[in-house]
């Protein structure tokens, strides 16, 4: 599906991106081509069902979040999972109060399971913040536990107040070629996280692993690390900054 919306870098997007949304129907998948230009979108747009909305490349269909809170991208599990997002960039605004890039979380019946994020570039232009950029929340399901399989693949996450990805309760996570640009700000593993593995992670902040968190796996670089259960970790990183556990900054290895 060929995008049909404004292409005009001024109109409001949302309005057309609603549309699709709601004209899709079962669990079919359905991709929507963004081209090349810039997309406003002034109020949040509905939730995704199982669809994959893909642009032209992260410096090439740029979309720019223009209204308070909330997501740009939000995903439940509506429709069932394997939603993507791919090639594109994303923008938040000064002006705006922060939000989000994308906040998965579904309830007890539905989550946004096996789910992918690839090949975007979020920032801003002006100074303005994400609170989180990337938000992953399974803590709603209790069994098959909490959320499943979700892909994070060559990204570039900046501005973000909180967390660039904030995780809590996933199991199978996969952070690969990522990159996480904002002082005091980082990567946060909690709750019931397990068989996760970041992979070639450049974190400008720190990476923060509950103590219930367990079997995971990390590569690159952070600032600072702190975690409880190091038994259960396989870290191999440089840092920058303090560790806790008696680790060595310049090269922390955890190995179970």
């Amino acid at each position: 599906m060929i995008w049909a919306g404004p292409t005009d870098g001024v109109s409001d997007c949302t309005p057309y991106l609603n549309s699709v949304i709601n004209h899709i129907t079962g669990t079919g998948d359905t991709v929507l081509e963004i081209p090349s230009g810039q997309f406003y979108f002034y109020s949040p747009p509905l939730t995704l069902p199982r669809m994959t909305i893909r642009g032209q490349g992260k410096l090439a269909t740029v979309l720019h979040k223009k209204f308070d809170n909330g997501a740009m991208f939000y995903l439940q599990g509506d429709k069932g999972g394997g939603i993507v997002i791919e090639d594109l960039a994303c923008l938040c605004y000064n002006a705006n109060t922060p939000g989000y890039f994308v906040y998965m979380a579904g309830n007890s019946t539905y989550q946004p399971d096996c789910s992918i994020i690839r090949n975007c570039w979020v920032s801003s232009n002006d100074g303005g913040k994400w609170y989180s950029v990337i938000v992953l929340d399974g803590s709603a399901r209790a069994s098959p536990q909490g959320l499943r399989m979700v892909v994070i693949e060559n990204c570039e996450l900046f501005n973000a107040e909180v967390a660039s990805i904030w995780a809590n309760d996933c199991v199978g996570l996969k952070v690969r070629g990522v990159g996480c640009f904002m002082e005091n700000c980082g990567i946060y593993l909690l709750g019931r996280s397990t068989d996760c593995s970041f992979t070639d992670i450049t974190n400008n902040g720190f990476l923060h692993i509950d103590d219930t968190t367990t079997v995971c796996s990390y590569s690159g670089s952070m600032d600072s690390l702190s975690t409880g259960k190091s038994s259960y970790w396989r870290i191999s990183a440089t840092c920058t900054g303090p560790s806790t556990n008696n680790l060595v900054n310049s090269d922390v290895r955890l190995l179970r």
